[in-house]
């Protein structure tokens, strides 16, 4: 014991400090989500099957354990694969390159909400996801390319039910509208209420792994949802619509200047 504290030093105590920062910052990451639980699980399987080796000769269990530990952290990849990509998706948003949010203006904006409100209206179901710090190529590439300037009126015939892109997403990048028809992951999140369709489902995903703001128009309802970072709020009004986007959009370009115009 007196080896073990003569040999703790400042390199030591970083080490641990080091340690605890990861361990703390993926369970927050984690929380909430099902593989948090089936990470608990494990942990109490391991745990209980070492304690239980320590104090019984069991050959078997003792082998078993042995050869399973050089391969754990594979095995651990694999059952979580996708929990790890959203991980880091996650730190991705946290970006120090130059924000690729540029050349918004208030009226680009107002088109969005007018055409929102219009369909909604008419519950006209659509999807809109605005591009920010994360690229959203692979998105568009399957979509249609339109490469178009953000109007109300385009907005609104894209999403009419006999328009052929009316069932997938627009994206929409600075003042262009990029892509239209675009096919978005859907969320693996268990825990959703079973009237969210394909289209809550869309929006979830995409904002889950990326940081596009993503609003949504309920065809059954008629009302409109926001929806970013995972967090969908629903029935919002045109105040707070246009609040959420200019703080994201028009406010953050001020807080940028190098960005090109």
């Amino acid at each position: 014991m007196t080896d073990i504290i003569a040999q703790f030093d400042l390199w030591s105590l970083l080490d641990i400090t080091v340690i605890a920062f990861v361990i703390y910052h993926l369970f927050m990451l984690l929380r909430g989500t099902h593989a948090a639980q089936m990470l608990i699980g494990i942990a109490v399987v391991i745990i209980a099957t070492s304690i239980l080796s320590a104090l019984a000769p069991l050959t078997a269990l003792n082998w078993l354990i042995n050869k399973l530990y050089p391969s754990f952290i594979v095995i651990i990849v694999i059952l979580f694969q996708d929990e790890f990509r959203h991980i880091l998706r996650k730190l991705g948003k946290r970006s120090f390159m130059i924000s690729a949010v540029k050349e918004f203006a208030r009226h680009e904006l107002q088109q969005i909400i007018d055409a929102v409100f219009h369909l909604a209206k008419r519950r006209t179901g659509a999807l809109i996801v605005i591009e920010r710090d994360i690229v959203l190529n692979q998105y568009i590439e399957m979509g249609v390319s339109l490469d178009a300037r953000i109007s109300k009126d385009l907005l609104i015939s894209i999403f009419q039910p006999n328009s052929p892109m009316h069932d997938g997403a627009v994206t929409v990048r600075g003042n262009r509208i990029t892509a239209a028809g675009c096919f978005l992951p859907l969320t693996k999140q268990p825990d959703l209420p079973p009237s969210y369709g394909t289209r809550h489902r869309a929006a979830i995903g995409v904002s889950q792994d990326t940081d596009a703001a993503v609003i949504l128009v309920s065809e059954e309802h008629g009302n409109v949802a926001w929806v970013e970072d995972g967090s969908v709020q629903h029935s919002v009004d045109q105040v707070f619509l246009e609040r959420r986007l200019k703080k994201l959009f028009i406010e953050h370009e001020q807080l940028n200047p190098t960005t090109d115009k």
